[in-house]
């Protein structure tokens, strides 16, 4: 009786040894990008496997305001340009996925904080914007706007062409933002050749396909945020190369249905381009701007921040991505009232970056901050 005892303690501890000992999953082989020779974007046929949440790595080459911690929400990214949460609580980007002109641009899903990105689209042309609209996911892709969904295996089907050749100033029309009243904004980048550009478009796409100006004298509104509580507007603008035989500064605007900021005869604070037919009576009737930066500092992101994480001087402002700052970093706007307008001053946020893209709040009231160059989320919360 006890030899059969002592085989069948031996045969448990055989098995139970067995079962804990499980080989590693196969790691997929990268698969090579189609060359950019197919008429319509690609779908990937089946998403990789999503791998589990890690402990988010440090991120100490950011500097930081006392109090604030820096970690890497994701990375391996490439080329990436915009973000966007979807209904599902994933964090989706858009990446050029090589040259801006190549074709090879693509929407990546990052399913949770830590996890490798998938790749759910591909063979776009230079996808800059994103933003979910319910289950339909809006793209700005170079001159075109397009839109997919998602299906119940969380792939996005091939993407509908909503608008094409927009006008813009031969590099993008940048980001999309969805308004409280579930209207979408976007740019139609400045032009002096296009008489047609340099606006704020506005589209309900419950009633048309056909977009209308929201604003006017815009060289650059590359990115939008929208105050919840009040439903402000505000926009970055790029500037122009020259005007006045020097680089204009770079402003954040805050939007009125109609209004003109002035370009491409007027910048700054309403002051005349006298090059190009600009006089101080025309300019007196633009509106002015909410605050100015360096010239060529080239914002790309522009977040209003409502979230409950950090300090209170911190929320109910303005973060925006100088991608060409002097360092590139993320500037905090604070915002008050005078005179019954808004007024705002910046100050450096978030520095040693490569190149600040994108700026999103995420769910919990982290600042999550998209690095082009080194192809990297951040995410930034306090201490």
């Amino acid at each position: 009786m006890a030899l059969k005892q002592l085989v069948g303690w031996l045969l448990s501890v055989w098995l139970l040894a067995a079962c804990a000992t499980t080989s590693p999953a196969p790691t997929a082989e990268p698969s090579p990008s189609p060359a950019n020779t197919a008429a319509q974007p690609s779908v990937t046929d089946e998403p990789p496997p999503t791998e589990p949440a890690a402990t988010l790595a440090a991120a100490p080459e950011l500097e930081l305001p006392d109090g604030f911690q820096a970690s890497i929400y994701a990375a391996g990214l490439v080329g990436p340009s915009a973000m966007a949460f979807g209904p599902d609580g994933a964090l989706y980007i858009t990446q050029l996925g090589g040259g801006e002109n190549a074709g090879a641009g693509q929407i990546a899903r990052v399913a949770q904080p830590g996890a490798a990105p998938e790749i759910l689209l591909e063979d776009l042309f230079k996808p800059t914007g994103l933003v979910w609209r319910g289950d339909t996911l809006w793209i700005v892709a170079g001159r075109d706007i397009l839109r997919t969904s998602m299906d119940d295996n969380t792939m996005l089907a091939p993407p509908e062409t909503v608008l094409t050749d927009l006008p813009y100033n031969g590099r993008s029309n940048g980001q999309i933002t969805l308004l409280p009243d579930n209207r979408l904004i976007f740019e139609a980048s400045g032009s002096v050749r296009n008489p047609d550009s340099g606006v704020l478009l506005v589209l309900d796409p419950e009633t048309s396909n056909t977009p209308a100006v929201l604003a006017s004298g815009l060289k650059g509104a590359y990115d939008h945020a929208v105050d919840p509580a009040t439903g402000t507007i505000y926009t970055v603008e790029i500037g122009d190369d020259r005007m006045n035989g020097q680089a204009p500064p770079e402003e954040i605007n805050v939007i009125e249905a109609g209004a003109d900021y002035g370009w491409p005869v007027c910048y700054a604070d309403q002051q005349p381009a006298r090059d190009r037919g600009g006089t101080p009576e025309r300019c007196a009737t633009t509106a002015p701007p909410l605050v100015l930066f360096e010239p060529g500092a080239t914002m790309t992101g522009l977040e209003y921040y409502t979230g409950a994480d950090f300090p209170p001087d911190y929320r109910n402002v303005l973060y925006t991505a100088l991608w060409n700052g002097d360092p590139p970093h993320v500037a905090r706007v604070m915002l008050s009232e005078a005179a019954g307008r808004i007024a705002g001053s910046a100050e450096p946020f978030v520095q040693g970056l490569g190149r600040p893209m994108d700026v999103l709040t995420d769910p919990t009231g982290g600042l999550l901050v998209l690095d082009y160059e080194r192809g990297t989320v951040y995410r930034v919360t306090a201490e």
